[in-house]
Protein backbone atom coordinates (compact mmCIF):
# COMPACT_ATOMS: atom_id res chain seq x y z
CA UNK A 1 0.00 0.00 0.00
CA UNK A 2 1.34 3.63 -0.94
CA UNK A 3 0.37 6.06 1.85
CA UNK A 4 0.71 9.43 0.29
CA UNK A 5 2.41 12.49 2.47
CA UNK A 6 0.42 15.20 3.68
CA UNK A 7 0.67 18.13 1.04
CA UNK A 8 2.21 21.10 2.98
CA UNK A 9 0.93 19.88 6.26
CA UNK A 10 2.46 22.56 8.54
CA UNK A 11 1.24 25.42 5.65
CA UNK A 12 -2.16 23.80 6.03
CA UNK A 13 -2.45 23.77 9.24
CA UNK A 14 -1.35 27.48 9.63
CA UNK A 15 -3.95 28.74 7.46
CA UNK A 16 -6.73 26.84 9.15
CA UNK A 17 -5.50 27.86 13.02
CA UNK A 18 -5.29 31.27 11.72
CA UNK A 19 -8.80 31.76 9.92
CA UNK A 20 -9.82 29.55 13.27
CA UNK A 21 -8.81 33.16 15.41
CA UNK A 22 -10.65 35.19 12.65
CA UNK A 23 -13.72 33.27 12.48
CA UNK A 24 -14.14 32.97 16.70
CA UNK A 25 -13.14 36.05 17.25
CA UNK A 26 -16.05 37.09 15.15
CA UNK A 27 -18.59 34.77 16.05
CA UNK A 28 -17.26 33.50 19.14
CA UNK A 29 -16.75 29.46 19.65
CA UNK A 30 -20.02 28.31 19.30
CA UNK A 31 -20.24 30.15 16.19
CA UNK A 32 -17.33 28.64 14.08
CA UNK A 33 -17.34 25.20 12.57
CA UNK A 34 -15.76 23.40 10.31
CA UNK A 35 -17.89 24.13 7.35
CA UNK A 36 -17.37 28.26 7.60
CA UNK A 37 -13.67 27.54 8.21
CA UNK A 38 -13.79 25.51 4.94
CA UNK A 39 -15.33 28.24 2.88
CA UNK A 40 -12.84 30.93 4.49
CA UNK A 41 -9.75 29.35 3.83
CA UNK A 42 -10.85 26.84 0.37
CA UNK A 43 -9.97 24.21 1.84
CA UNK A 44 -12.39 20.87 1.98
CA UNK A 45 -13.90 20.19 5.29
CA UNK A 46 -12.02 16.45 4.42
CA UNK A 47 -9.05 18.28 4.99
CA UNK A 48 -9.58 20.05 7.74
CA UNK A 49 -10.47 16.92 9.83
CA UNK A 50 -7.76 14.70 8.49
CA UNK A 51 -5.55 17.24 10.14
CA UNK A 52 -7.23 18.08 12.98
CA UNK A 53 -10.12 15.68 13.68
CA UNK A 54 -12.78 17.80 14.60
CA UNK A 55 -13.87 21.09 16.25
CA UNK A 56 -12.88 20.29 19.60
CA UNK A 57 -8.93 18.96 18.95
CA UNK A 58 -8.44 22.24 16.54
CA UNK A 59 -9.82 24.56 19.19
CA UNK A 60 -7.56 22.87 21.73
CA UNK A 61 -4.44 22.96 18.93
CA UNK A 62 -5.77 26.58 18.22
CA UNK A 63 -5.37 27.98 21.95
CA UNK A 64 -1.69 26.03 22.20
CA UNK A 65 -0.80 27.67 18.84
CA UNK A 66 -1.17 31.03 20.43
CA UNK A 67 0.89 30.87 23.43
CA UNK A 68 3.48 28.54 22.09
CA UNK A 69 5.33 31.19 19.64
CA UNK A 70 8.55 32.55 20.61
CA UNK A 71 8.57 36.26 19.89
CA UNK A 72 10.13 38.57 17.51
CA UNK A 73 12.99 40.00 19.54
CA UNK A 74 13.09 38.12 22.21
CA UNK A 75 17.45 37.47 22.97
CA UNK A 76 18.58 34.83 24.89
CA UNK A 77 20.96 36.94 27.49
CA UNK A 78 19.35 40.08 27.74
CA UNK A 79 16.32 39.79 30.20
CA UNK A 80 15.18 43.50 29.43
CA UNK A 81 14.89 43.04 25.86
CA UNK A 82 13.22 39.96 26.15
CA UNK A 83 10.13 41.67 28.68
CA UNK A 84 9.63 44.19 26.03
CA UNK A 85 9.32 41.27 23.21
CA UNK A 86 7.00 39.69 25.74
CA UNK A 87 4.88 42.83 26.51
CA UNK A 88 4.95 43.99 22.41
CA UNK A 89 2.73 41.06 22.24
CA UNK A 90 -0.14 43.17 23.96
CA UNK A 91 0.29 45.47 21.79
CA UNK A 92 -2.42 45.42 19.47
CA UNK A 93 -1.44 47.35 16.56
CA UNK A 94 -1.54 45.49 13.80
CA UNK A 95 -4.60 43.37 12.82
CA UNK A 96 -3.32 40.05 13.04
CA UNK A 97 -2.80 40.62 16.67
CA UNK A 98 -5.99 42.32 17.61
CA UNK A 99 -7.70 39.40 16.08
CA UNK A 100 -5.67 36.91 18.19
CA UNK A 101 -6.96 39.15 21.23
CA UNK A 102 -10.40 39.03 20.33
CA UNK A 103 -10.06 35.33 19.73
CA UNK A 104 -8.51 35.29 23.19
CA UNK A 105 -11.39 37.04 24.66
CA UNK A 106 -13.93 34.94 22.93
CA UNK A 107 -12.26 31.98 24.36
CA UNK A 108 -12.00 33.14 27.63
CA UNK A 109 -16.11 33.64 27.93
CA UNK A 110 -16.58 30.39 26.28
CA UNK A 111 -14.25 28.76 28.88
CA UNK A 112 -16.69 29.92 31.93
CA UNK A 113 -18.81 27.07 30.53
CA UNK A 114 -16.18 24.69 29.80
CA UNK A 115 -13.87 22.85 32.42
CA UNK A 116 -11.22 21.48 29.89
CA UNK A 117 -11.03 24.92 27.96
CA UNK A 118 -10.85 26.32 31.48
CA UNK A 119 -7.93 24.18 32.24
CA UNK A 120 -6.04 24.78 29.37
CA UNK A 121 -6.03 28.51 29.62
CA UNK A 122 -4.54 28.56 33.56
CA UNK A 123 -1.81 26.34 32.02
CA UNK A 124 -1.34 27.68 29.53
CA UNK A 125 -1.31 31.64 31.71
CA UNK A 126 0.95 29.57 34.52
CA UNK A 127 3.45 29.04 31.32
CA UNK A 128 3.35 32.67 30.60
CA UNK A 129 3.51 34.14 33.78
CA UNK A 130 6.29 31.30 34.08
CA UNK A 131 8.20 32.92 30.93
CA UNK A 132 8.03 36.52 32.88
CA UNK A 133 9.53 34.86 36.27
CA UNK A 134 12.36 33.50 34.19
CA UNK A 135 13.52 36.53 32.60
CA UNK A 136 12.93 38.76 35.83
CA UNK A 137 15.45 36.24 38.01
CA UNK A 138 17.48 36.98 35.18
CA UNK A 139 17.23 40.43 35.64
CA UNK A 140 18.19 40.68 38.67
CA UNK A 141 21.38 38.23 38.81
CA UNK A 142 22.36 40.40 35.78
CA UNK A 143 22.38 43.83 37.26
CA UNK A 144 19.57 45.16 34.64
CA UNK A 145 16.87 45.03 37.00
CA UNK A 146 15.99 45.83 40.85
CA UNK A 147 15.86 43.01 43.58
CA UNK A 148 12.42 42.49 44.07
CA UNK A 149 9.74 39.67 44.95
CA UNK A 150 9.48 38.27 41.11
CA UNK A 151 7.09 35.99 41.64
CA UNK A 152 4.19 39.01 42.96
CA UNK A 153 5.70 41.26 39.99
CA UNK A 154 5.55 38.62 37.17
CA UNK A 155 2.11 38.15 38.15
CA UNK A 156 1.56 42.09 38.03
CA UNK A 157 2.91 42.70 35.03
CA UNK A 158 1.19 40.03 33.20
CA UNK A 159 -2.19 41.33 34.59
CA UNK A 160 -0.97 44.77 34.19
CA UNK A 161 -0.27 43.78 30.17
CA UNK A 162 -3.73 42.05 30.13
CA UNK A 163 -5.65 44.71 31.20
CA UNK A 164 -3.93 47.53 28.83
CA UNK A 165 -4.64 44.68 25.80
CA UNK A 166 -8.11 44.63 26.41
CA UNK A 167 -8.63 48.73 26.99
CA UNK A 168 -7.37 48.81 23.60
CA UNK A 169 -10.39 46.42 22.56
CA UNK A 170 -12.56 48.55 24.57
CA UNK A 171 -11.62 51.92 23.08
CA UNK A 172 -9.34 51.87 19.70
CA UNK A 173 -9.08 55.75 19.86
CA UNK A 174 -6.72 55.60 22.88
CA UNK A 175 -4.48 52.42 21.27
CA UNK A 176 -1.73 54.48 21.09
CA UNK A 177 -1.78 55.99 24.56
CA UNK A 178 -2.53 52.33 25.81
CA UNK A 179 0.48 51.09 23.63
CA UNK A 180 3.15 53.39 24.85
CA UNK A 181 1.91 52.31 28.39
CA UNK A 182 3.35 48.58 27.72
CA UNK A 183 7.20 49.53 27.90
CA UNK A 184 6.81 51.45 30.70
CA UNK A 185 5.36 48.57 32.96
CA UNK A 186 9.29 47.69 33.87
CA UNK A 187 10.16 51.17 34.84
CA UNK A 188 9.66 50.64 38.38
CA UNK A 189 11.76 47.36 38.51
CA UNK A 190 14.67 48.46 36.12
CA UNK A 191 17.98 49.83 37.47
CA UNK A 192 19.04 53.10 36.63
CA UNK A 193 22.82 52.97 35.21
CA UNK A 194 24.37 54.52 38.49
CA UNK A 195 22.41 51.77 40.83
CA UNK A 196 24.26 49.38 39.24
CA UNK A 197 27.02 47.43 40.93
CA UNK A 198 30.12 47.48 38.77
CA UNK A 199 30.98 43.39 37.83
Amino acid sequence: MIYMARPRADDVRDRVVLETFAQIADRGVDGMSMRTLAAATGLSVGTITYHFTNKRRLLLEAITYGYQRRPSGFQDGDAVRSLQALLHRYDLGTEKRRTWWQFWLAVVTYAQKDDEIRSLLTAQHHSAVGRFRDLIFEGITSGELQDVDVPATAERLVAQAHGLAIAQLVDPSADEILRRGLPALLDPIRRKDEDRTPT
